[in-house]
């Protein structure tokens, strides 16, 4: 029995190291997907072509910096 216990534990382990990377994506995506029906989160609502081109590099700072912070609130819901 110990024999099969270490099969299934070592199966188990290849499944969490096989999902892990595919739920972080899954959740990536369902954030965007969210962010993408606010209109807080778009560009257009701020900045017109030219603007995005001048602050670009604070733009992509603001949402990245938000996404994360929506990314980090999730995991830790998720992991308690």
């Amino acid at each position: 029995m110990k024999n099969k216990t270490l099969n299934a534990d070592a199966a188990v382990d290849r499944i969490v190291k096989s999902l892990h990377h595919q739920m972080y994506d899954i959740i990536f995506e369902a954030v965007c997907e969210e962010m993408n029906k606010l209109s807080v989160f778009q560009e257009e609502t701020y900045l017109t072509d030219e603007g995005m081109y001048i602050f670009e590099d604070e733009w992509f700072e603001f949402y990245h910096e938000h996404q994360g912070d929506i990314m980090h609130q999730l995991m830790n819901k998720i992991t308690n």
